[in-house]
């Protein structure tokens, strides 16, 4: 194209969609480079995963909106993933890559052959050190999940992790809050509540410092009602939504599965502080699993911290033809696909 025209017609816009297939639902979010230089959403959409599997939900979601790209960024969590912090000697910049194979045989429990790796320079330390950020996923577990996009009729370009896009998502929206100006940066836990696990990033400013997995999640909340009220689990979730009456009476059930997920995430706060020495200061939850009655006041007394919900597309433009009302309803639980699609400034 002539420089001139490109110039007249304006730059190429990029997009990229976020994809979050969880244990229930399949979630996508779309985003564009906005006019003020900050993302905007320009298609989303939430379904329902099908008897028919992945393929059929992938499908279903390339139908529910008007995508503008078939290109995406996905995710991978479980045990076949993970992650580190550790100590390692300094190399250049352009060397770290090559040195992580190395160290990672310390810390991975496979075969390095059989393991993508990457990693990130978090700070300096002490004696010719340096804090990295270390992660490994099995190359099996990747391939599977790009091929199963590719038959949904999607194209992979980023494979992330669930908790590192958790706090990307959160960065996107609050980053002015994490770093403030002169200040030392906040340290604070996220907290995304999904239907099987619920994962937890812990960031200083924005840079994470902690990550886990818990598999206690919404799913157990929901075995809890059909156990005390004898529903059909279909029916416990719809209740669990909009809980007019009997929550008197299921509310002991709900209330120790509540304590069980409040054991398991305090534990995490209670080693971060130990490590780092820092205390976590706030507490951000996102997900659906914690969105019943007393939840979250539960979870803030056990902590001891100012815990609440947070909206992932605050401070994010909407695009002409979007739903606003229902992104708006649907928000708190796109924490991790948008946080997926906001890796939209360096996808390849």
């Amino acid at each position: 194209m002539n420089p001139s025209l490109r110039t007249l017609l304006g730059a190429r816009r990029r997009y990229l969609i976020g994809l979050d297939v969880g244990a229930v639902r399949v979630k996508a979010v779309e985003l564009t480079d906005g006019a003020d230089g900050r993302p905007s959403v320009s298609a989303f959409a939430s379904v329902p995963l099908p008897a028919g599997g992945q393929t059929e939900a992938l499908e279903a979601v390339r139908k529910a909106a008007t995508f503008h790209t078939r290109r995406v960024a996905s995710a991978v969590s479980g045990r076949a993933v993970t992650v580190r912090y550790i100590t390692m000697s300094n190399v250049k910049e352009s060397e770290l890559k090559q040195a992580l194979p190395l160290e990672a045989d310390k810390y991975i429990p496979y075969d390095v052959e059989e393991v993508y790796l990457d990693g990130q320079r978090l700070e300096g330390a002490e004696g010719g050190e340096s804090k990295v950020l270390l992660v490994g996923a099995k190359k099996t577990l990747v391939q599977d999940v790009a091929t199963r996009l590719e038959a949904g009729g999607f194209l992979p370009v980023v494979i992330d992790v669930d908790a590192f896009a958790l706090g990307n998502a959160f960065a996107l929206a609050r980053e002015h809050l994490l770093v403030p100006e002169g200040g030392r940066p906040e340290v604070c836990a996220l907290v995304d509540v999904g239907a099987t696990k619920t994962n937890i990033n812990i960031l200083e400013g924005v840079t994470s410092r902690f990550t886990r997995e818990v598999y206690v999640a919404g799913q157990d909340v929901t075995a809890s009602i059909v156990k005390t009220l004898s529903m059909s689990p279909e029916d416990a979730e719809r209740w669990k939504c909009d809980p007019k009456d009997r929550l008197a009476e299921a509310a002991a059930g709900v209330q120790g599965v509540a304590e069980d997920l409040g054991n398991e995430i305090k534990l995490s706060f209670d080693y971060f502080e130990s490590q780092f020495e820092r205390e976590v200061q706030r507490v951000w939850v996102s997900g659906g699993g914690l969105r019943y009655p007393g939840l979250l006041e539960s979870m803030e007394k056990l902590f001891g911290k100012p815990t609440q919900f947070w909206d992932p597309t605050e401070g994010l433009g909407v695009e002409p033809g979007v739903d606003v009302a229902a992104l708006r309803a649907e928000a708190g639980s796109l924490a991790i696909a948008i946080g997926l699609a906001a890796r939209i400034a360096d996808a390849p």
